[in-house]
């Protein structure tokens, strides 16, 4: 099993490069931090076996909230935390469009080939968008939840984020490229 310090290593790192996706959201930055730290702990206290990093979003399958197996194994205190998160969590993407684009941008790949992100085809989805032609979909759907709504969805946030989400081999993680930048991409 990794080292408890190997497992809160990983789990800073994510948060780093999620949060790097909002802005002024330090404390709900240190709440999240501060109940993975804890539920980490209390399942390394129960001889269980952490999976982390815990992702934020509790749609994730990733997010420890969809891990009822475990929730016996932790104080009903720090399942609550957890409740609490995922009723607060709308508004963090409400308050955050590139986090929100993330979350959607995933849920593309997540239909199209059950993948968390769509790996060298952002362009093809942000043109897709930008074209607003929802009949010329570039990719599968076989969770059939790309919806009007969802692509409506994708629209409104394009618009907000002055540009697109890419991953970054050079950084390791899912990046904004601002809109000029965007632009002058192939």
């Amino acid at each position: 099993m990794r080292a408890k310090a190997d497992l809160l290593a990983h789990q800073r790192q994510y948060l780093d490069d999620i949060f790097s996706l909002t802005d002024g959201e330090a404390e709900a930055r240190r709440r999240f931090e501060e109940m993975a730290i804890d539920t980490i702990e209390a399942l390394l206290a129960a001889d269980a076996r952490p999976v982390v990093p815990f992702y934020i979003d509790p749609s994730s399958a990733f997010c420890w909230s969809e891990t009822r197996w475990q929730h016996h194994l932790v104080s009903p205190e720090l399942v609550e935390r957890w409740i609490h998160w995922k009723a607060d969590y709308p508004a963090l993407q409400a308050r955050n469009p590139k986090l929100d684009l993330h979350d959607a941008l995933g849920w593309c790949a997540e239909t199209h080939d059950a993948a968390s992100w769509p790996y060298g085809w952002e362009r093809w989805i942000y043109d897709w968008v930008a074209s607003g032609d929802f009949s010329a979909r570039p990719f599968s759907d076989g969770m059939r939840i790309v919806t009007a709504d969802f692509y409506a969805r994708l629209r409104r946030l394009q618009a907000a984020v002055d540009g697109w989400l890419v991953w970054s081999e050079e950084a390791g993680r899912v990046v904004h490229v601002p809109g000029d930048e965007w632009g002058r991409r192939s």
